[in-house]
Formats: C-alpha cells, structure tokens, sequence
C-alpha cells in the first residue's frame, strides 16, 4: 500500500510539473495610437481592420481603413470572417474599436482561423485615441453606403 502511495503521489508530481511547464498563449500585440500612426499607418504591407458597426465607421475612421464588423464570437452580424481576411494574407493586421474589448476579441478570433499572431495587433485605445490626438480621419458626408 504504501508502495502505491508513492507511485500515485510521482504520478501527481510529474503531472503538475508538465502543466506547469505549458505557458498560456500570449495575448495580442498592443499597440499605442502613436504607434498605430507612426509604424503601421500607410505602409504597404498593412492593413487597417475597423471592427465597429457600419454608422460609426461612416462618421469617421482610420483613413484606408476596412470595415470588418465583429460585435462577438458567432453573432450573425459579424464580417469579419476567415474568408474576409483572406484577401490580406500575409499583411500586418490592425485590429481597432472604440477602445473596447471588440477589436481584442476579433484578434482573438483571428488567431483561431490560423492566423500567425506576429502579423495581428490590437490597437487598444481604438478610433477615439486617434481623434483626439488629431491624427487624419476619413468621413463621408453622404448617406452611408454599406
């Protein structure tokens, strides 16, 4: 008996030491809108993922930006979709928001889809930080056509 005391006691131990030894997959890239601006924004290889809903990417937005609504996991609303990154393989993502958690959870599901995570950046201030800090923003004036 105590022989298997021992044996289940190292099974245990070995156990705990390989989940110890797992690391939880690191969280997204943040950015800064500074950052966002300075070393992202313009470049070729890319490319600026608005994930707000249509009214609020029309009011004003990133210039170059693309709308790609994603409001949460599985809802029937969203357009950012596996097949809607496919055009952008390859490129530096930059995901943003009104700087919530939104864009967060779109990296997020990107990463899902097989996307490798260097190229995925989560710039969390989102459009407001972007405004105030007075750097370009795109407007239409006319009735929104998405």
């Amino acid at each position: 008996m105590n022989r298997s005391l021992v044996f289940l006691t190292a099974i245990l131990c070995a156990a705990l030491l390989a989940a110890a030894d797992k690391k939880p997959a690191p969280g997204p890239t943040v950015i800064t809108a500074q950052e966002a601006k300075e070393k992202y924004h313009g470049k070729a290889d890319v490319v600026f993922i608005d994930n707000r809903p249509d009214p609020k990417f029309c009011a004003g937005r990133i210039p170059g930006a693309v709308n790609l609504t994603y409001l949460a996991p599985g809802a029937p609303d969203n357009r950012l979709t596996k097949e809607s990154l496919a055009p952008y393989a390859g490129k530096k993502l930059v995901f943003y928001c009104g700087g919530h958690d939104r864009a967060k959870n779109a990296v997020e599901a990107a990463r899902s889809w097989g996307i490798d995570p260097k190229l995925l950046f989560w710039f969390k201030e989102g459009f407001p930080a972007w405004e105030k800090l007075g750097y370009p923003v795109e407007k239409l004036d006319d009735a929104c056509p998405i």
